[in-house]
């Protein structure tokens, strides 16, 4: 595997075993797999699939011969093809993982300004039959918004430490925030306020005086 400098594509090369792949979806996912994993790396927008050092047509009829985007809509939720979606992370049933989802736009979001609507979306919670947990606490509001420079403020209502204290709350909430907002390009740090203050610290001793920087893991593999 290698990244061409300045080019933003990283190269993967597989073995020969890959083309023995022979049903459609499995292909599908294995193919749409590998280009999430390598898109969320910084600096990272395209993959090119080869096999044995060579690029190949397709794959179970997944076409190969070019380099592949991060999907628009990942594990997607949305009930209606025609829905505009957003994509947010949640906890899995065991709060164990955060989870890439496309949701539906919520009320009163709009599709200018996503990253908004993607805090919108986290503060409405996963669907009901998703299977999913909500990362902030009922009954917080985004009071305020705005992203410059790179810097996205957030400014919720005082309910967002509802939870009170305990790790696992505390890294749902910041964890789902950071990974949601910086998905976007025009944003790399995220700056938390309550009721339209810098707070030193949440419940759990995280400092939020500063802004904060997207984690290196999503889901480390020892909890």
């Amino acid at each position: 595997m290698y990244l061409l400098n300045n080019q933003q594509t990283v190269y993967v090369n597989l073995t020969r075993e890959f083309l023995d792949i022979k049903d459609a979806r499995q292909a599908d996912l294995a193919v749409k797999a590998l280009v999430l994993t390598m898109t969320n790396l910084t600096n990272v927008k395209e993959v090119q699939i080869l096999v044995e050092g060579n690029k190949v047509p397709e794959v179970a009829g997944v076409k190969l011969d070019a380099p592949l985007h991060r999907p628009d809509s990942v594990n997607s939720l949305l009930k209606d093809g025609n829905q505009k979606g957003v994509q947010v992370f949640f906890n899995d049933a065991d709060a164990r993982f955060f989870v890439p989802v496309t949701v539906a736009m919520p009320p009163g979001s709009s599709a200018d300004n996503l990253p908004r609507a993607a805090v919108l979306a986290l503060l409405a919670g996963p669907p009901a039959d998703s299977g999913l947990i909500r990362t902030i606490w009922p009954g917080t509001r985004l009071l305020d918004f705005k992203v410059e420079g790179g810097l996205a403020t957030v400014n919720f209502s005082r309910q967002v430490t509802g939870y009170g204290g305990g790790s696992a709350a505390e890294t749902a909430l910041l964890k789902s925030l950071l990974f949601t907002l910086t998905q976007f390009p025009d944003i790399d740090r995220v700056q938390i306020l309550i009721d339209g203050k810098k707070k030193e610290y949440l419940p759990e001793g995280t400092a939020i005086d500063k802004p904060l920087s997207r984690p290196e893991l999503l889901n480390p593999l020892n909890h």
